[in-house]
């Protein structure tokens, strides 16, 4: 019998009993709401692109950003899959996984590309909405020496601002999976708080042979180790101190390749 006789009278005015089967065509015909964030498995539109870190932002987490890093796409497959959450109604719900299989295939291979890209100013942002235009997810992400770190400012539609306070109370957290951490601040002496929203992949770890120079780095290091004249040396060090004040070299790499100019004094 096709799903559309979902009943039947036996007599005038009175209705018998669906058989078993007209029930579970009503399952098949009506969705849940579930299927909202990936329909028949496709990922939303979604955006990803570089943007500034505000200054006041580094300097308050003492973050230092190790970019640009070209990752294995792998990894970065891996920290999105690992990464869950929990909401809350009058209790705190399952783990469910912010991204999913589709969001990951989709967003995976373009946060990659963009960590290559960014400089120790950028940070990777991403969003993902719904057909009707309403955002589902939000966030970003940036690498450090303390590893993979993911921030999330709008989960299943509910916005929550990093490190924020509600008086109401939080509506959705991350949940801390093995390696794993939430990013913490200490707003008072002896007083270490969690930012729910902030996660850090600690199994993450940099490694030196995936770190990428800038190509005004790769530029000075190309001029040769020979020594020079010192007016030479003096154009080396200011534009080595430029490339530090517009974040296009770490720390790291400035003082290193401060040293070797220095040497050929």
């Amino acid at each position: 019998m096709p799903c559309s006789a979902l009943t039947r009278r036996s007599r005038p005015g009175k209705w018998t009993a669906l058989p078993i089967y007209a029930v579970l065509c009503l399952f098949v015909l009506i969705p849940g709401r579930a299927q909202a964030i990936e329909p028949s498995g496709q990922a939303p539109p979604y955006q990803v692109k570089l943007v500034p870190f505000h200054v006041s932002e580094t300097e308050k987490y003492a973050l230092e950003i190790l970019h640009p890093y070209s990752f294995d796409p792998e990894t970065v497959r891996a920290g999105m899959a690992s990464i869950a959450y929990q909401t809350k109604a009058l209790a705190w719900s399952k783990k469910k996984r912010v991204f999913t299989s589709a969001m990951i295939k989709a967003l995976g291979p373009l946060v990659v590309d963009l960590f290559a890209k960014a400089t120790s100013k950028q940070k990777v942002a991403f969003q993902l909405k719904n057909k009707s235009g309403k955002t589902l997810l939000a966030g970003d992400a940036f690498f450090t020496p303390e590893g993979l770190n993911w921030r999330f400012t709008q989960l299943e539609g509910e916005t929550r601002e990093v490190d924020d306070f509600s008086v109401m109370g939080e509506t959705w957290r991350l949940v801390p999976l093995n390696d794993q951490a939430y990013k913490t601040k200490t707003p008072y002496e002896n007083l270490t708080v969690d930012i729910t929203n902030w996660i850090v992949l600690k199994n993450v770890k940099p490694d030196p042979a995936r770190t990428i120079k800038s190509p005004r780095l790769e530029e000075m290091t190309d001029m040769g180790a020979k020594p020079g004249a010192e007016g030479d040396i003096k154009k080396r060090l200011r534009l080595l101190e430029e490339l530090k004040r517009d974040g296009l070299i770490r720390d790291d790499e400035y003082e290193m390749k401060r040293r070797e100019i220095l040497k050929l004094l």
